[in-house]
């Protein structure tokens, strides 16, 4: 029983590793600026959130929504990526900042323009 367990998690641990993504073939610091950037982003959606005056379930769902734009680019393929971004690290770093905070100031501008509307605010 306890063989058939143990042998059940190495294959769970192998098929999580199908879906490690292309980012993760960089090396140095490269593997590192995808994730900063979407920190980044996620910083910027807030300070965007509060700036605005938007209440918290406004600025937690532009948080979720940063953060869900920021996954499909995990499961690209390596070559979807352009050579130019791939062959510079600064290429990984937008690829996590530019979707997140364009998702991320969406919902904000879009809960600003219903809070005006409805609250007079």
């Amino acid at each position: 029983m306890t063989r058939s367990v143990s042998r059940l998690r190495a294959m769970t641990a192998l098929s999580i590793l199908a879906f490690v993504p292309g980012v993760a073939f960089a090396h140095g610091e490269d593997v590192l600026l995808y994730p900063a950037g979407t920190s980044l982003s996620l910083i910027a959606v807030l300070t965007l959130g509060i700036v605005c005056r938007i209440r918290g379930l406004g600025v937690m769902c532009s948080l979720a929504v940063a953060f869900a734009a920021s996954l499909p680019p995990w499961f690209l393929p390596y070559d979807a990526i352009p050579a130019v971004m791939r062959n510079t690290g600064w290429g990984y770093f937008l690829i996590g900042f530019a979707p997140s905070v364009v998702a991320g100031g969406l919902v904000v501008f879009l809960f600003r323009r219903t809070s005006m509307r409805y609250f007079g605010k």
